[in-house]
């Protein structure tokens, strides 16, 4: 199991996730464990390739003892020599050596050593990498037990590591060490010397809230160990109690002392500043008074996870989808985990127009029987286009005129291309006369507004009308199409004597036969 590096560049984690950082010193109580390792400086012949120092055995390839290999010329940081080690795609160089006492299982430990990096080193070295192993047999690695991160530092830098074993483990395994994911490309490379003893530690965890205003941050430390020792604590604020409020954002350390047993531990914890903001995606209403409308929260910075209200809510939701709404405006608080929270208002939910039937235009049957009656939508509002409905009669159709309709009361249906409705009835009345077309035998025009025009009376359906009326000689007089225009008895103008005159009438009535009437008009005046 790897734990977190406590010097150098580790990744701080933010609210609420316990560090679990071991920035520990040594336990001085009795039962602690303290586990010398053997020639901890590494000292041997310097200048020796694919070597380890006496008391350490190679585990694999090439180690070497520094300085004096490929050009090394760096003077050790303890004694006189030190262990130089690479690690590729396909090699990983290490040393090992068993332990006076095994490593037990659950026991924090802490370790410290020197490292450095060589930029040149046999091959072109891309970072510094060491790793830390336990194991129960000869050269097997078991469990990593702690990795460094990527260094570039050429001089010599103190480093603490800080494990936990899952097992017991005999053997302590250090290896040069490359970071997972890494291409074929990338070479890692280790100097190291100058090892302390392996300590048991005890274990502070340490948590932070983050700040949402620049000055309101939490930190606060934890002795995880269960012992009866009593512990002080000093902040590097001058606070003395294990949690501290009112911070601003930045990194903060801390000393745990034990008032009997003497321990002392050292922590550094970060608050973060709060960059709580969000953003929202609206889906408009599809209908007029519909409540479908959608609030969809984009939350950004702040620390997961995210609770979300709606307009004055006092109940938190966990979803950042709101649906089922009705159209209105609307505002929005998000709160992170932190207690930081952020409002997005100003939000409007738009619903489209209503369908409005503007007028319904019905034609009732033209004469009894003939179910000829028809209906005509003139509609406005909502999304064109429509479509038209009369259920149990006439399926949609796109058309605005349904016609062919027989006396009686209908519903009627119109959607909109987002299947908006809006709905209705309409009465087609009955044809109140016989299916007939009447023509006159006589009219009289003489601007007495009655029977001032020889014209056809139509109780009918009719289609293809024509009218024709003739001379005594023959010759076509008048001529019409339209079953409402007639004859008022003059020629271009000219009004015609008095007496009899031919007409011919065809037509098409109302149940598509073809029709003729003709014979003989009088013109009285």
């Amino acid at each position: 199991m790897k734990a977190l590096q406590l010097t150098g560049s580790g990744v701080f984690a933010r609210y609420r996730l316990l560090y679990l950082l071991l920035f520990i010193l040594p336990s001085i109580h009795s039962n602690a464990q303290i586990i010398p390792l053997k020639n901890p400086s590494l000292e041997g012949t310097a200048g020796l390739e694919r070597a380890a120092p006496p008391e350490w055995s190679i585990i694999e390839e090439t180690p070497d003892i520094q300085p004096g290999v490929y050009g090394l010329t760096m003077p050790a940081s303890d004694g006189n020599t030190y262990v130089g080690m690479v690690a590729n795609t396909y090699i990983q160089e290490g040393i090992t050596q068993l332990l006076v006492q095994p490593l037990d299982s659950g026991k924090s430990y802490s370790l410290s050593f020197d490292l450095a990096y060589a930029a040149d080193y046999s091959w072109a070295i891309t970072y510094g990498g060491f790793a830390i192993y336990g194991g129960n047999e000869f050269g097997k690695r078991e469990e990593l037990l702690w990795a460094s991160d990527r260094f570039m530092n050429t001089q010599w830098k103190r480093q603490q590591a800080v494990f936990t074993p899952s097992n017991e483990y005999k053997y302590i395994i250090l290896s040069a060490y490359k970071q997972p994911g890494d291409s074929i490309k990338y070479i890692a490379g280790v100097l190291v010397d100058n090892f302390s003893p392996i300590r048991e530690v005890i274990q502070l965890s340490l948590s932070s809230e983050n700040s949402c205003n620049g000055s309101n941050g939490v930190a606060w430390a934890r002795v995880a160990n269960e012992d009866d020792d009593e512990y002080s604590y000093l902040w590097s604020t001058g606070d003395t109690c294990a949690r501290v409020k009112g911070l601003k954002n930045g990194e903060y350390h801390v000393t745990v002392r034990g008032k009997h047993k003497k321990t002392s531990t050292y922590g550094r914890v970060k608050v973060q500043a709060s960059e709580l903001s969000g953003s929202v995606h609206v889906s408009a209403l599809s209908c007029n008074g519909a409540q479908d409308g959608v609030i969809f929260v984009a939350p950004r910075g702040g620390v997961k996870p995210f609770y979300y209200y709606l307009n004055d809510a006092t109940s938190a939701e966990r979803d950042s989808v709101f649906s089922h709404l009705a159209a209105g405006k609307y505002k929005v608080r998000v709160m992170d985990a932190g207690g930081c929270t952020a409002v997005i208002d100003k939000i409007e939910l738009i619903e489209p127009s209503a369908i409005v039937v503007k007028n319904l235009s019905v034609t009732p049957e033209s004469c009894a029987g003939n179910k000829d009656g028809s209906v005509r939508f003139d509609v406005e509002g909502g999304a064109a286009p429509y479509r038209y409905t009369l259920p149990g009669y006439a399926d949609e159709q796109a058309e605005n005129v349904v016609t062919k309709l027989a006396p009686g009361n209908y519903s009627y249906s119109v959607l909109d291309r987002h299947q908006c409705e809006v709905t209705g009835n309409f009465e087609v009345r009955k044809g109140e006369m016989g299916c007939s077309v009447f023509i006159p035998t006589a009219f009289s025009p003489n601007g007495d507004g009655v029977n001032d025009l020889f014209r056809a009376v139509v109780h009918d359906q009719i289609t293809n009308f024509s009218m024709r009326v003739f001379s005594r000689w023959g010759q076509v007089i008048f001529e019409s199409r339209q079953p409402g225009i007639g004859w008022d008895g003059t020629v271009k103008g000219v009004s015609q004597d008095p007496g009899g005159y031919l007409y011919v009438v065809t037509y098409v009535d109302g149940r598509g036969q073809e029709m003729k009437q003709q014979g003989t008009l009088v013109l009285v005046r």
